[in-house]
């Protein structure tokens, strides 16, 4: 009997510092908010000891820094994007009065779910093009930021891009240019070309202004690659061409108003089997430029444009085989210098209007068609992250001691949290196993005093 006692109580002590260890292990260090400059002077410091899961609050000031790289999951969070400005401290190497090199983009990202947030961030880097965030990961976060240089991101997916101020003053790139898929980019205001790829990503809600100035690509409005992409409810104004679905298929371009330009739409470089419907396009030099295969036209509004097509060899190079389809089966697209009948009153001309000698739409509708009428998947209509810092907390009081108030939890911008290296072991778990080996010491214990009865 002293030796099955034994035995019990040394089974449930090491159950019970299994279970200790197991909850040691998975609280592990909780992620803390550092603020600059009230804990280091500077962002760099600030980043260099920080530990990934941390959040860095940035108080409204301009800070010098030298070329920062993220390689830790970290939110970096401005007091407000116009005053709190991170410029770039390195400067380019001059040759005989001009900039020859230039060092690193002012923040490269090598990490997951970093957000930046609320900061302008200015690169010194002359007349050589650069970027002032780039770099790549999954899950980044770049939201209210005023970017006069513009981004890259060329690794990662599930990319967030909201309610930020790019302006390209380096006009050879694009002024925000993503080589991943899965990325949201929504609700900013744009000089330049947004330029995506490869598939599966969401241009949504944006206003983009081109300069239409030369006959380069940087004067898109927007440049789809890749597959799979949706294009919705953008206002581009002034470019060289609005949409150019680049040697690219299946994308979906829909609800979006391109103004003032040279080329409204565009299917190039033998793309196709695209959707471009319920699309404004008005007071361009042409509304269309198509050279895709079997890409489909409807319920546009072509407006005052001064030619309806242009020619396929215009900047693309010729498809040998170019189809368009100029309607959905039932309905085709509003044409301004339409002048057909519509004697039945069913909204849809009585006959083809003729674009050119290889192009008709049979069913010409008769007014303007509502582009508000279309819907959108839901999950693009929750993509709405807040437009301004509701994280940064109240000024500290004037104790030195002071501990900062940390960010409330935000209902559209989830702050990324670190995942337990360990499976955090429930208490309730335990009370089975307890159970159990209570269980086999009291059938043990009674199944030897029967036997020394007997």
């Amino acid at each position: 009997m002293g030796n099955e006692y034994k035995v019990f109580v040394l089974m449930l002590v090491i159950l019970l510092t299994v279970l200790f260890v197991s909850s040691k292990i998975t609280s592990g260090t909780p992620s803390k908010i550092i603020v600059v400059p009230d804990n280091y002077s500077t962002v760099a410091a600030a980043v260099g000891n920080a530990s990934s899961g941390d959040t860095i609050l940035i108080r409204s000031g301009i800070y010098l820094e030298s070329s920062l790289t993220i390689n830790k999951t970290l939110s970096l969070i401005g007091e407000n994007a116009q005053n709190t400005i991170i410029k770039d401290n390195d400067q380019p190497t001059m040759f005989m009065g001009s900039p020859l090199f230039a060092g690193p983009n002012t923040i490269t990202i090598k990490a997951d779910n970093v957000v930046i947030q609320s900061l302008t961030i200015i690169t010194t880097r002359g007349d050589i093009p650069g970027y002032d965030i780039e770099g790549g990961g999954k899950g980044i976060q770049i939201i209210n930021c005023i970017l006069p240089e513009g981004i890259s991101l060329s690794t990662g997916s599930y990319q967030l891009i909201n309610h930020n101020n790019i302006g390209k003053i380096v006009t050879n790139d694009a002024a925000l240019t993503t080589k991943t898929p899965y990325t949201y980019i929504t609700n900013n205001t744009v000089i330049g070309t947004v330029q995506i790829s490869p598939s599966n990503n969401i241009v949504y809600q944006n206003t983009i202004t081109a300069t239409n100035d030369n006959l380069t690509w940087h004067a898109w409005g927007i440049d789809v690659g890749g597959t799979q992409n949706l294009i919705a409810k953008n206002t581009i104004d002034n470019s060289r061409a609005g949409i150019v679905s680049d040697q690219s298929d299946h994308n979906t371009i829909v609800g979006n108003t391109i103004n003032n330009g040279y080329i409204g739409l565009a299917s190039v470089k033998g793309g196709g089997s695209n959707q471009f419907y319920a699309n404004n396009i008005t007071g361009n030099s042409y509304a269309v430029v198509a050279s895709g295969y079997k890409d489909t036209y409807y319920d546009n509004n072509f407006v005052n444009n001064e030619h309806q097509i242009g020619s396929p060899d215009y900047l693309i190079g010729p498809n040998p085989n170019p189809l368009t389809y100029w309607n959905n089966g039932t309905q085709g697209n509003y044409w301004s210098t339409y002048i057909g009948s519509d004697k039945d009153g069913d909204g849809i001309g009585d006959t083809p209007y003729v674009i050119d000698a290889n192009n008709s739409d049979s069913y010409p509708l008769m007014k303007p068609f509502s582009v508000t009428t279309f819907t959108l998947p839901d999950w693009v209509n929750d993509i709405s992250p807040a437009t301004s810092n509701s994280n940064f907390p109240s000024p500290p009081p004037q104790t030195p001691s002071a501990t900062p108030t940390p960010p409330s939890p935000s209902t559209t911008t989830p702050s990324p949290t670190p995942t337990p290296t360990v499976p955090e072991l429930p208490w309730l778990a335990i009370v089975p196993l307890l159970l159990s080996v209570f269980s086999v010491a009291v059938i043990h214990r009674h199944r030897k005093t029967v036997s020394l009865s007997e």
